[in-house]
């Protein structure tokens, strides 16, 4: 199956996304920031219920990519570095990444629900909240 779809891409011209064939090399960086989701959020704060991990999880995701600091990038947030890095390098490409920090609750979530709380009670990484 995977050599067929490598070969119609192939034949229409496209790329394939993925890494070399054959090594795991192309979903380390997943695994690796889908276990340190699970290890900060889910298995350290739960138990969950309804929309609430949900929310918990756009929070995670926005202070991984804009508050976090990395110190492989200069001690710099990964948005903030992927707009520095389009800046240095102009090559007609725009970076669309926002460093402001977005409203605590997204429009889709009407009511306050218990993982808000949750953040606002500091029950959460405090090096990413540096509000």
């Amino acid at each position: 199956m995977a050599i067929r779809n490598t070969e119609r891409l192939a034949v229409n011209g496209v790329v394939n996304s993925v890494g070399s064939r054959g090594d795991s090399y192309d979903n380390a960086l997943a695994e690796s920031i889908n276990g340190l989701y699970k290890t900060e959020l889910v298995r350290n704060t739960g138990p969950w219920r309804g929309l609430d991990l949900e929310l918990a999880a756009l929070e995670w995701i926005d202070c991984f990519n804009h508050r976090r600091l990395f110190h492989e990038l200069g001690r710099i947030p990964p948005a903030e570095f992927e707009t520095l890095h389009y800046r240095q390098h102009d090559s007609g490409h725009q970076a669309e990444t926002h460093t402001d920090t977005p409203a605590c609750n997204p429009v889709r979530f009407r009511a306050r629900s218990d993982a808000q709380r949750w953040m606002d009670n500091g029950r959460h990484d405090r090096s990413c909240h540096q509000r």
